[in-house]
C-alpha cells in the first residue's frame, strides 16, 4: 500500500488485498433411484461433508495493466458422493451412490490479466492450477467383473456369492463365497486433473483448444457384455482364479479422446 496526495489531500491507494477464509458445508444424503429395490439391500447413502479453508492475495502491477490473484486451497471430504457401477445383477447394469468415505485436495490457482498499450480494448489472461485431490479411503468400491483377489478385488467377502471359476487343469469348478468390493484408497479423484492450464485473450480471438492431448480414453458407463451371445451377463469376480467369462468384455460410452479445433471470434463492437 502507498500513500499519494490527490487533489489537495493525502490517501490511501492500495495496490494488493490478502483474504484467508475457512469455509464448511454438506450435501445432503438421499436414495440410489436407479438401483433396483430388492428386499434387504439399503440403497440409502449419507451426507456427504466438507471442510477447509483459502488463503490468497491479489493486486495490480505495472500502473494497473497487469492484475494477478493466487489462492492456495485445502479441503477435506467425509462421505464422499461417488457414482459406481457394480457387476450387473440379473443382467441389468446400474448406477448406485455411495459415500466413499474420505478424500481430501489441495493445491494452489494463478491467474493473471495484461492490458497491453498498443492496443485498446485487447486483454491477455492466462491461468494455471495445480490440484491434487486423492481419495483417503475408499475402501468399498466395486470390483469390475472377472477381477480376481491378486488384482485387488479383495473387501467385504460374501459368503453367499456363487459362481464357477476356472480350475488349475481349465475345468470349471463351483465356487461358494466371494469378495465383492475393492480398495481405491490413495486414487485420484474422477475428473480432477493434477495441473490444469488456459491461455487467451479478448476482442478477436483465434484460440487453438486442445483437449485431453495425451489421448487418455475414459468412459462414463461401461457393463459386461459379452459379444457372442449378445446378452449382458453378469461377470463374477473376488475369486483366487479367473471366472469361466474370463477379464470383463466391457461395453462402454467412451468420452472423446484428442481433440483439437481453431475457434475464431470477433468483437466489432469491443472498446466503444
Amino acid at each position: 500500500m502507498s500513500i499519494q496526495k490527490k487533489g489537495g489531500r493525502w490517501c490511501a491507494r492500495r495496490r494488493t488485498t490478502s483474504s484467508a477464509r475457512w469455509k464448511k458445508g454438506f450435501k445432503s444424503g438421499s436414495f440410489s433411484t436407479a438401483t433396483p429395490v430388492v428386499p434387504g439391500t439399503d440403497n440409502a447413502f449419507g451426507d456427504e461433508k466438507a471442510n477447509g479453508g483459502e488463503v490468497g492475495i491479489k493486486g495490480r502491477v505495472l500502473q494497473g495493466r497487469m492484475q494477478f490473484d493466487t489462492t492456495g486451497f485445502y479441503y477435506n471430504f467425509t462421505g464422499l458422493q461417488v457414482g459406481v457401477i457394480p457387476p450387473p445383477s440379473g443382467g441389468v447394469p446400474v448406477i448406485q451412490t455411495i459415500n466413499a468415505a474420505t478424500a481430501r485436495t489441495y493445491g494452489v490457482d494463478f491467474d493473471v490479466a495484461y492490458l497491453p498499450r498498443f492496443m485498446t480494448g485487447l486483454t491477455l489472461h492466462a491461468s494455471v492450477e495445480w490440484d491434487k485431490a486423492r481419495y483417503l479411503k475408499f475402501t468399498n468400491a466395486p470390483c469390475w467383473g472377472g477381477q480376481t483377489i491378486a488384482e485387488g478385488c479383495s473387501q467385504e467377502f460374501n459368503p453367499a456369492v456363487a459362481a464357477l471359476i476356472v480350475g488349475p487343469t481349465g475345468q470349471s469348478v463351483p465356487t461358494v463365497g466371494a469378495y465383492t468390493a475393492q480398495n481405491l484408497s490413495g486414487t485420484p479423484l474422477i475428473r480432477a486433473p493434477d495441473w490444469d492450464a488456459t491461455v487467451g485473450f479478448n476482442l478477436w480471438e483465434v484460440p487453438a483448444i486442445g483437449r485431453d492431448l495425451n489421448d487418455v480414453l475414459t468412459s462414463g458407463q461401461c457393463d459386461s457384455a459379452p459379444f457372442k451371445t449378445g446378452a449382458t451377463v453378469p461377470n463374477p469376480s473376488g475369486f483366487a482364479g479367473r471366472s469361466t467369462l474370463g477379464i470383463d468384455p466391457s461395453s462402454c460410452f467412451v468420452d472423446p479422446g484428442r481433440e483439437v479445433w481453431l475457434q475464431v471470434t470477433v468483437r466489432p463492437l469491443a472498446g466503444r
